[in-house]
């Protein structure tokens, strides 16, 4: 990736980067069929699109943090009814497990960084252009084959870093 694409990202906010990362898990999503085609897929995407829209992002957090594949992978998949009950019922988990257990390591990693630019900050004073979501995006970036990366950042430059302290105003992922 040029430095002119990266100096881009760097003026996109906290929910512009996120709707990037997103976009770019979705356009990977094909290579993966029998995961794509998953009643999991279809809960994990609709949780992620709710971070652009969301008024209370730590409530966002609260609700989409168990079904990270990091969470979800630890002590071999086993359900922890005190820590999921809440959020995710046990059938529910275990699929999120068999699903994610399937899935090659880097895009659980595409997967997992996309979560942390959306929490990583959250409980922080964002910082300049806050280099840690800049950060997990490069690295969603790389792990990736995206072809049209530049009408993807393109189309999320209208969520500037410059409003609403870094986290950009609110939007509607499925609309942009």
């Amino acid at each position: 990736m040029n430095e002119q694409l990266k100096e881009r990202i760097k003026k996109i906010s906290v929910r512009g980067r996120f709707a990037i990362a997103l976009r770019i898990l979705e356009i990977e999503l094909p290579k993966y069929p029998v995961f794509q085609q998953s009643p999991t897929s279809k809960n994990l995407i609709s949780k992620l699109k709710g971070f652009t829209s969301s008024s209370t992002l730590d409530d966002w957090m609260e609700e989409t943090d168990r079904l990270m594949p990091d969470i979800i992978m630890e002590d071999e998949g086993s359900y922890d009814a005190e820590y999921f009950a809440d959020f995710l019922k046990e059938e529910d988990f275990n699929e999120f497990h068999k699903q994610y257990k399937a899935l090659p390591n880097s895009f659980l990693s595409v997967v997992c960084h996309t979560f942390w630019i959306g929490q990583t900050e959250i409980y922080t004073s964002i910082q300049t252009y806050s280099e840690n979501t800049y950060k997990y995006l490069l690295e969603v970036i790389k792990l990736t084959t995206v072809d049209n990366l530049p009408e993807i950042i393109a189309r999320y430059e209208f969520s500037s870093f410059e409003e609403n302290r870094g986290w950009g105003n609110r939007f509607n992922y499925d609309e942009v």
